[in-house]
């Protein structure tokens, strides 16, 4: 599965969006506010929330713009943004990829907590 940020007009019938996402095998994954969702959608899937769906403003894998960002008036949805797009920095997949033990496990020999 992957991932999109999903950004909801304003009023838009969140039951039926969700609905629509566990239809096509997808959940959502995390709400900032009223309009910013965070959607895991199957490999495979014919149709993401972003291809035309009523009531979606926009759909993101990657960064969302700063003009959409702008667009959304809730302070928790906008750092809902803030965090997805600092998760698709560069900076941010520097770091991960390296962590120390990165895909060990914790209790393999010669992996040491971090800290």
């Amino acid at each position: 599965m992957g991932q999109q940020l999903v950004i909801l007009e304003a009023g838009a019938a969140r039951e039926e969006l969700h609905a629509r996402v566990v239809a096509m095998g997808g959940r959502v994954v995390q709400a900032y506010g009223a309009r910013v969702w965070i959607v895991d959608v199957p490999d495979g899937a014919e149709e993401g929330p972003g291809a035309g769906w009523p009531g979606v403003v926009a759909a993101h894998d990657g960064p969302v713009p700063a003009d959409q960002e702008a667009d959304v008036e809730d302070e928790t949805g906008r750092l809902g943004i803030a965090a997805w797009n600092v998760r698709h920095s560069a900076s941010f997949s520097a770091t991960r990829a390296n962590r120390v033990g990165e895909g060990r496990s914790w209790g393999d020999e010669g992996v040491e907590p971090e800290g």
